[in-house]
């Protein structure tokens, strides 16, 4: 947490004692209120001075450049506030909480300006004073944008100094509570700021709780919160839910449970509860309340009760309830809450929602308290009856009875109004309609193993709302009739408004929220802004609600020198992927890496020359655009690629490195966007009349892996930049407009053939160094931890790859402004040579080599082409049957991949005299000779 001595922004004053005030402050009741004395909240904190701060000790002139550390003891709880520019002003009755770290030095938070700044926490005497931006008064206030800390009680920090082993760490919610629970023998607990701040607003969990659990070999760890973690909100209306406060809590558990869990990747597994106190006494709702308001006897009680709970795994006294998490499912937290079933709720906060008129929203659905009695003993129902032509059964009087009869029309009306279920008319697709659901901003496809849905949906409504027993039975008994597919196919069209792709903008969509990527940077909005509706299949899941990272890389252009400049911030420089990009960028990594104890390898600066460095970022740039491009959606037909990833390695022709990193971005890519995946080793491929058998209207990228050097390039042509049909078997073709087709990410251990402008016109190259291969994987670089599927859903990593992504979206979208193509091409001389040699081919390589020797009598030298080619076809079975025509192609891909001249005194023409042409191949020492001259025989047709 501690910043550089040269790099912090201090108070400019040295915290004093409380001043003595002729009455008791606000700082003071507070104290008392949670049985905190005064010599309890005192610790020693270490200031770092650097040499050219003055703080009235004189500094070493034989050291002067070097930090000085000053012991202070300093009061954790002041009286005062602060400024808007965070001034210590202890003239005011407000109380600040100063956070120190397991150092004993200051908690620091980044400014603006890159400098650092000491991080506090307020505690408002008059929160209606000091109002949000959403005009709510505010208890305790932070510095903007400094993200939240772990305060660390005197005795936890003193127990790490002297290396104190304890088996159960508490968090609570706020600094008093921590402090407090820390007053009692054998109890250790750090506070957190809320709920929801178990982890620092860029680098995710703490990073002292994995400190502390290693240190003090911590077994247990228990999220303890206040009793009132059940209540309902305050106030709400009939259009809020009455679930929100509770759902907000079972958040903050659920998130606790994945923040641990992930802590195993780093080999710390402990045991993970919930606690809560009960309501026993008024107004004792923290465990600091309750431990003041028992004396005694009864505050042993409490204590005892803890250490029960935490033996026996779970259980409810008198003080205190907890539920042991550790493999808990989120359906299992839901139930603590009374959040998975409307009946479990309602059996819960009855007599509440009763007292507040009874009428309340459960998820989507709004429902009445009622009387209780036989038919409804729940005692509750739908606030207002079905309409009546929502009502998907009738009774049917004739001269022998009553009969009960689904009705089809009402029931496709009730699922379209109630449900948001229906067919959704296709423009391009494989169907005509699908069947979907509508949630909000999000329409779900229901495939047929998803159809289930919707009967599941009717016959739960039937038994919470409805209760009458013969309509249950009648929906159970028809299900498959009424909510069977043929019949699903008939139900009534649904009106959306989709999210189109566009062309200065690219949106990434998550459960809680979605980010706008432009060329500005990334704004994170939630879905109420959002103009239109989006794809279930388009939401993001792995975290709900990442957050953007401000500068996460950034690129910069040297208009003077034509060279594009990469920063890369100390956030991206954690992140995983963004690690392996780099490394495939090494194509050097020879020269400066060398291997650890570990076997992982690591930089030598020294040999890490500016040369080196500004290669890679180049390399790294391109494949920044060329990911920019595959996941912005907008589709131009004049601005349509395939990208293709490669080795860079000059290997023997036909030689397959692999192993080196492009078929990892392809399955970074499938993270993304829907991706269809097709192996690129078959030989029938072009034959294959089903090869895109599964794209459709949704398909963002078609991934060819691992496609072979014969692969023809030009059978992509059309697909490409224009309409692509898809063969289905058994199933009817459809044809996707160019705005709909699928993007193309290619990967080959080879070079593909082709080098005109049609070629570079329908190409973005980015290669891949041999850094990584079959002897050294990227598990070597990260401790073993596999991309993705070892990243939890608290993990950072998620949230650091998603800003990858999105620089790399605004990155392209930033270029496209600028040279019409949003790709940076980049130095790709390596491909460049890769390709030229596998075109020319060993056997023609190695007669050049020959024939044309440096040291020989046919360098700089006019040679008689005829001669040439007949030595040529002598020199390998393989070349016997070659034509003059690629004769000459080779010889012109021979002169450039060597690095010589063809022809120079023509700037490559042909030469032509008396009947015959001739060859020059020439080096830098090429002297010209008399030019030759033009025959005006005809050319010899190759």
């Amino acid at each position: 947490m501690a910043a550089k001595a040269d790099d912090i922004q201090d108070f400019n004053q040295q915290p004093a004692a409380v001043p003595a005030q002729s009455k008791e402050s606000f700082r003071d009741r507070q104290l008392r209120a949670s049985g905190i004395p005064e010599a309890a909240q005192r610790s020693v904190m270490k200031r770092v001075f650097n040499h050219s701060e003055k703080q009235g000790k004189p500094l070493d002139p034989d050291n002067q450049f070097s930090p000085r550390v000053v012991e202070q003891e300093v009061n954790r709880y002041e009286r005062g506030t602060f400024s808007k520019d965070w001034r210590l002003d202890d003239t005011a009755d407000d109380m600040v909480m100063r956070y120190i770290d397991l150092q004993r030095k200051p908690m620091y938070y980044r400014l603006k300006n890159g400098r650092s700044q000491e991080f506090v926490r307020i505690r408002h005497r008059e929160p209606a004073d000091h109002l949000d931006r959403n005009g709510r008064a505010m208890k305790y206030a932070s510095p903007v944008g400094s993200g939240s800390f772990l305060w660390l009680p005197e005795k936890v920090i003193k127990a790490h100094e002297q290396g104190q082993t304890y088996e159960t760490l508490i968090i609570c919610e706020g600094e008093k509570k921590a402090d407090r629970l820390c007053l009692e023998e054998g109890t250790y607990a750090v506070g957190i700021s809320g709920i929801h701040q178990l982890a620092s607003k860029d680098a995710g969990l703490h990073g002292e709780f994995a400190t502390l659990i290693k240190a003090s070999a911590v077994k247990k760890v228990v999220f303890l919160l206040d009793s009132d973690c059940f209540d309902l909100a305050t106030q709400f209306n009939v259009k809020e839910s009455a679930d929100k406060r509770p759902r907000q809590f079972y958040y903050a558990v659920r998130n606790y449970r994945d923040h641990f869990r992930q802590l195993r990747s780093s080999n710390i597994d402990v045991e993970l509860y919930f606690a809560h106190t009960l309501k026993v006494q008024d107004g004792a709702k923290g465990i600091d309340d309750l431990l003041e308001a028992l004396h005694g006897n009864e505050r042993r009680m409490l204590l005892l009760e803890l250490a029960e709970h935490l033996e026996k795994k779970e259980g409810e006294g008198k003080y205190l309830a907890m539920h042991r998490i550790t493999t808990s499912t989120d359906t299992a937290l839901m139930e603590i809450f009374r959040l998975h079933r409307i009946e479990a709720f309602v059996g819960r906060y009855r007599e509440e929602l009763a007292d507040r008129g009874g009428l309340f929203r459960f998820e989507r659905t709004e429902w009445r308290i009622c009387d209780k009695d036989e038919d409804n003993p729940e005692g509750f129902e739908l606030a207002q009856p079905l309409p009546e032509d929502d009502q998907f059964w009738r009774y049917q009087h004739t001269s022998q009875g009553t009969k009960l009869k689904y009705d089809f029309l009402n029931g496709y009306r009730f699922l379209k109004e109630h449900g948001g279920f229906g067919r959704l008319r296709l423009k391009n697709g494989p169907e005509p309609f699908q069947i979907v659901r509508v949630d909000g901003k999000i329409v779900e496809h229901l495939e047929q193993n998803k159809l289930c849905e919707v009967s599941d949906f009717v016959i739960d409504f039937c038994r919470t709302a409805l209760r009458k027993p013969d309509i249950i039975n009648m929906i159970y008994e028809g299900a498959e009739r009424y909510f069977g597919e043929p019949a699903l196919r008939k139900m009534d069209y649904i009106q959306i408004q989709p999210m189109e792709p566009q062309a200065d903008c690219e949106f990434f969509y998550f459960a809680e929220g979605y980010w706008k990527v432009s060329a500005h940077g990334v704004e994170q909005h939630k879905y109420a802004s959002l103009p239109g509706m989006v794809w279930r299949h388009q939401v993001l899941n792995h975290i709900s609600e990442p957050r953007p990272i401000a500068d996460f890389i950034k690129v910069t252009k040297d208009e003077k020198a034509d060279k594009w400049h990469l920063h890369i911030s100390e956030r991206a420089a954690e992140c995983d992927f963004v690690k392996f990009m780099l490394n495939t960028c090494r194509l050097r990594w020879q020269e400066y890496c060398t291997l650890d104890e570990e076997g992982s390898r690591v930089i030598d600066p020294e040999r890490y020359t500016a040369e080196i460095q500004a290669k890679e970022a180049d390399m790294f740039i391109s494949k920044m655009t060329a990911i920019g491009y595959l996941l912005h959606t907008y589709r131009s037909q004049a601005n349509s690629r395939a990208v293709i990833a490669m080795d860079a390695k000059l290997s023997e022709i036909g030689a397959s490195n692999g192993r080196s990193g492009k078929s990892l971005l392809g399955k970074a890519l499938e993270q993304m966007r829907k991706v269809v995946y097709i192996e690129g080793k078959d030989r029938g491929l072009e034959q294959n009349g089903f090869i895109w058998g599964e794209v459709d209207d949704k398909t963002n990228i078609v991934w060819l892996d691992d496609i072979e050097a014969s692969f023809r390039f030009e059978w992509l042509f059309n697909r490409i930049a224009g309409r692509m049909t898809v063969n289905r078997k058994n199933k009817q073709a459809f044809t996707l407009p160019e705005d709909k087709s699928p993007r193309f990410y290619l990967t080959t251990n080879h070079a593909l053939m082709g080098d005109s402008d049609s070629y570079r016109a329908r190409q973005v190259l980015i290669g891949f160094a041999d850094y990584y291969s079959a002897n050294y994987q990227p598990h070597h670089d990260f401790e073993g931890r596999k991309f993705w599927q070892d990243w939890t859903a608290a993990d950072q990593q998620w949230e650091l790859f998603y800003n990858f992504m999105a620089s790399c979206v605004q990155l392209h979208l930033s270029v496209l402004a600028a040279n019409g193509t949003g790709i940076i091409q980049g130095d790709n001389e390596e491909l460049v040579y890769r390709r030229l040699k596998q075109e020319v081919g060993d056997e023609f390589l190695t007669w050049f080599q020959e024939y044309f020797a440096p040291d020989g009598d046919k360098m700089n030298v006019k040679i008689d082409r005829t001669e040439a080619f007949e030595s040529c076809r002598k020199s390998s079975k393989i070349l016997e049957s070659l034509g003059k025509k690629h004769f000459f192609d080779k010889l012109k891909k021979s002169v450039k991949l060597m690095g010589y001249r063809l022809n120079p005194e023509k700037n490559g023409d042909q030469i032509r005299s008396n009947g015959k042409e001739f060859i020059v191949v020439a080096t830098e020492k090429y002297v010209p000779t008399v030019e030759a001259e033009q025959s005006h025989e005809p050319a010899v047709n190759f």
